[in-house]
């Protein structure tokens, strides 16, 4: 299922490359789409315009699409599912507040919703008992998943001027949801204890806009790698950082994946070349030209037998990443590129 600026939502078969279904259903230009883990439902949201569209997938070319009916109003800047796929948390606007939402999948009206800062996304932990949220004052906020009542708060002021008024910029949870990997607008990057919020690990790089950095944790979510337009950089619960420069020249990478074992990780630059590295060797086990244009996203399949790659040339390709030879690519017609790649 695929969200495009065109208006539309598209149902694919992806063994033909063909779209099944083609449902307008929105006004203007779709900024997002979760789709539910049993693969039936789709809820697009618009980037000015209020209101949460759910499409319901029946079959091929058997689908019907409903509104939200607690989402009039609400115009969304980030929506994202629980782990275990029974709520819905929402960030965004509603009748001139800025509020966060939280739903449960089997009702319109949210069971939660609280008057907010700014923000601009949110994120579940993985047991799905908290939401962590980054806001444009500098500010982090825990919140809990049941009630949305904030259970903890955050801000460094020193760190906010000397941002310029930025702040703090993404956050990416652990795994085990122990930890939160953020950026800030003043060029540093940090490890925080979600529990406490303490600091754990500092990085400090010149990656430009905080929001254009990217990252992955290992699968043991001891060490995370991250990077944009500059090479990737790795941080450690520990405390420890390294540059990656052992594995050979890198250009900047926006995109990266671990292997399930945490012993391979590859990273696709925005030259189009992947890169497979044998981690614990910190040695480069070989490249592919990927893409005729930056690599947007990677994922490794659950058994770590295939690497998935979508770049902004409008395909998605699947590896072996055993040899890096090339198994499939997906190139639909009228797809101008893709921003986000997942294994079921």
């Amino acid at each position: 299922v695929s969200a495009g600026r065109d208006h539309t939502v598209r149902v694919w078969d992806i063994d033909s490359q063909k779209p099944q279904a083609t449902i307008n259903a929105h006004a203007t230009g779709l900024k997002g789409l979760v789709v539910d883990r049993r693969l039936q439902q789709s809820y697009s949201y618009e980037e000015a315009s209020p209101g949460i569209r759910v499409c319901e997938l029946r079959g091929m070319n058997d689908y019907s699409m409903k509104r939200v009916n607690s989402s009039d109003g609400l115009c969304v800047r980030c929506l994202r599912w629980s782990p275990d796929g029974t709520r819905l948390a929402a960030v965004g606007s509603h009748n001139g507040k800025r509020i966060c939402a939280i739903w449960s999948a089997d009702s319109d009206n949210p069971f939660a919703m609280q008057e907010i800062e700014y923000s601009r996304s949110v994120n579940w932990s993985a047991d799905g008992s908290r939401l962590i949220r980054y806001d444009e004052t500098g500010a982090i906020k825990v919140d809990d998943a049941s009630t949305g009542t904030t259970l903890n708060s955050w801000r460094w002021n020193n760190e906010l001027q000397a941002g310029g008024g930025q702040g703090t910029g993404v956050g990416f949870v652990s795994p085990d949801g122990r930890f939160a990997f953020e950026t800030t607008g003043s060029g540093s990057f940090r490890l925080r204890q979600l529990k406490t919020l303490e600091i754990i690990a500092n990085s400090v790089g010149n990656f430009g806009d905080p929001y254009q950095v990217r990252a992955a944790w290992r699968p043991d979510s001891q060490a995370v790698v991250f990077g944009a337009w500059n090479p990737p950089k790795v941080l450690k619960v520990s405390g420890a950082r390294e540059s990656l420069r052992s594995v050979g020249e890198l250009d900047g990478c926006r995109a990266m994946a671990w292997h399930p074992s945490g012993q391979m990780l590859a990273l696709g630059e925005v030259t189009g070349r992947v890169h497979f590295v044998d981690y614990a060797k910190r040695q480069r086990l070989l490249s592919v030209n990927a893409h005729m244009a930056l690599i947007s996203d990677l994922h490794v399949s659950p058994d770590g037998l295939r690497l998935a790659s979508a770049g902004e040339d409008g395909t998605v390709a699947i590896w072996d990443t055993a040899n890096g030879d090339e198994l499939f690519r997906f190139s639909p017609e009228g797809v101008k590129n893709f921003s986000q790649v997942r294994w079921s």
